[in-house]
């Protein structure tokens, strides 16, 4: 009878330390589900404080003329990766396709290319100095829509128009063409 007493005593140590090793095993787990889920928080609060928020805008006074600029009024960098200009529906991948079209190529004007936006920098990026010139490039671009794909330093993309921003690939970008003309 003894032998019995033993069998059970050995079969219900070994009962016992499966528990416990199925418990530690189970919380060993639980740490590594918990440092992902961790670990995905912290990813996403990372992308969330380099987010940029890009804005664009035309304007005419005496003092600088007719100017359009883009900003970046976000807490990461804009990276720009494509722009063009919308006027009357219709689509210009330049500056100097666009004056043409408009009849006003004999304005002098000076536009530059924008790759990357700092937080809170602005960048004009048309102008026309003259201030009775620019009041005429006002007149015909009042109704002007400049597209804007740009993204974050993580690639998510944003596409900026007139019917507001929206998310997008960064693959879905056209070129727009720089500094064409400089009159």
């Amino acid at each position: 009878m003894t032998q019995i007493k033993k069998k059970k005593k050995i079969h219900r140590k070994i009962n016992t330390q499966l528990i416990i090793a199925i418990s530690a095993l189970v919380i060993g787990l639980f740490t590594v589900f918990i440092y992902i889920y961790q670990a995905n928080i912290m990813a996403k609060q990372h992308q969330d404080s380099v987010w940029p928020y890009v804005n664009t805008g035309h304007s005419v006074n005496p003092s600088e003329g007719y100017s359009i600029r883009i900003d970046n009024k976000g807490i990461g960098p804009a990276i720009v990766k494509s722009m063009s200009i919308k006027l009357d529906g219709k689509e210009y991948s330049s500056w100097k396709g666009l004056m043409n079209s408009i009849g006003l190529d004999s304005i002098q004007y000076s536009c530059s290319g924008v790759s990357v936006l700092s937080p809170g920098e602005t960048q004009t990026i048309f102008n026309v100095q003259n201030y009775d010139n620019a009041k005429i490039v006002w007149e015909k671009l009042k109704s002007i829509d400049i597209i804007a794909i740009y993204c974050s330093i993580h690639d998510e993309c944003w596409k900026l128009d007139d019917n507001g921003r929206e998310k997008t690939k960064s693959t879905e970008t056209k070129q727009m063409v720089y500094n064409v003309s400089k009159k």
